[in-house]
């Protein structure tokens, strides 16, 4: 870790770093140019390539991260720079990635971020795969009307199904467009649960029935913004290292709802950089970059459909409501695979508008037990993020120092 030295002696500006975090690294090079190696590794690895005039240390450890390289992070401000930190040429960290990217089989595309001096890896998607969407609703017909013409609208990926999950409707309207949706869209389906509501359940009972490869659970309180969301997380889920894709959700006031999850902080867990602004380059550029996260929100998460059959779904009966998301992502996590937020693919959330909070009175108990489940299940492994830092305070999800 590292900060900036002024002229009067004064230390600002300190940069508490993620443990290695491969994703968060191809969109820019947040580890900077001061590593400390082992005389035996640099040897093995030949040192440095001398081809590069400012991007050798970038390149030098994504030649370790090919290798296997285990790395660790110093959890203490060593370095301080004086001003700013002198970085790589752009063009040079794109030649030294995309070297990396061709060493290991993989020919995807390195292009500009949304960020200022960040980059994008773009993949052709090899296997036009269906995607399940599902959807769990109860009335609320405009809520879900908006959320279902945003994905008509705005989705190029078409090689998608929806399965709109009604979890005992009882107004007439909600039923008027379920004709209407069934007259004009074969890749509709309905399926009626008259059940108490149980997120884990509805969403588990819908995999059931799905005909994707790939499942993408979408809250129907949210809007679609970009067009490319459904492709640029395809992309992602494409990559055999990759379990999890979670999405950029914003509020309505385009300020940031979900950028990641970050274990620890708050009851359980909490959003990174929640109601920052959606243009925010703060914290090395985190809210615009693709990469990892012990967990993303299920308010828009896309997995593997063998993967989710494999852990046997959300858990409904530990886990009803609350942090069902959250402990599917570590159980892939657990599993060896990546879970990875991307900023590309960006959606409204307008967050639970269609049930009551947590921490209302008739559902407070409820909330409660299943924040101890979570503890007693997780606690022990997961409440050190290595995507956040000891250093930061776990009392709020804005990454502000300690």
């Amino acid at each position: 870790c590292d900060d900036i030295l002024l002229e009067d002696g004064t230390r600002v500006d300190p940069r508490f770093k993620p443990e290695l975090n491969q994703f968060l690294l191809y969109s820019s090079n947040y580890i900077g140019r001061n590593i400390t190696v082992k005389r035996d590794l640099g040897h093995r690895m030949g040192w440095f390539d001398t081809s590069f005039m400012s991007a050798y240390i970038y390149d030098f450890i994504l030649r370790c991260i090919e290798q296997k390289v285990k790395f660790h992070r110093v959890e203490q401000v060593l370095i301080s720079h004086q001003e700013k930190e002198i970085v790589e040429d752009l063009g040079e960290r794109k030649r030294a990635l995309t070297n990396h990217l061709r060493r290991q089989g993989d020919f995807a595309q390195v292009t500009d971020g949304l960020a200022a001096s960040t980059t994008r890896l773009q993949r052709s998607i090899s296997n036009d795969k269906v995607v399940s969407i599902i959807i769990p609703f109860k009335d609320q017909v405009a809520l879900l009307k908006q959320c279902m013409n945003s994905i008509l609208e705005q989705t190029e990926y078409k090689n998608y199904e929806i399965i709109l999950v009604d979890n005992a409707s009882a107004e007439s309207p909600t039923f008027d467009y379920f004709i209407e949706l069934k007259n004009r869209h074969d890749f509709i389906r309905l399926l009626h649960i008259d059940a108490p509501f149980n997120f884990s359940y509805l969403n588990n009972e819908a995999v059931k029935v799905s005909r994707g490869d790939y499942l993408l659970f979408l809250n129907n309180d949210t809007k679609v913004i970009t067009k490319g969301w459904l492709k640029a997380m395809v992309q992602l889920i494409e990559n055999k290292e990759v379990g999890v894709v979670g999405a950029k959700l914003l509020y309505e006031d385009n300020t940031v709802q979900h950028a990641g999850v970050i274990l620890g902080v708050g009851h359980i867990a909490g959003h990174a950089f929640r109601n920052s602004l959606d243009i925010d380059e703060g914290s090395r550029l985190r809210t615009n970059s693709t990469q990892e996260y012990l967990a993303v929100t299920g308010a828009c998460l896309l997995t593997k459909k063998e993967l989710f059959e494999q852990v046997k779904g959300f858990d409904e009966e530990n886990l009803k409501i609350a942090y069902n998301d959250v402990d599917y992502c570590l159980k892939i996590h657990d599993m060896g695979y990546k879970v990875v937020y991307t900023p590309y693919a960006k959606l409204y959330h307008f967050e639970s508008k269609s049930r009551a909070s947590d921490l209302a009175s008739e559902q407070i108990n409820r909330y409660q037990k299943e924040c101890s489940y979570m503890r007693s299940k997780w606690e022990d492994k997961y409440f050190v993020d290595p995507y956040f830092h000891p250093h930061l305070d776990n009392r709020y999800e804005d990454f502000r120092v300690a």
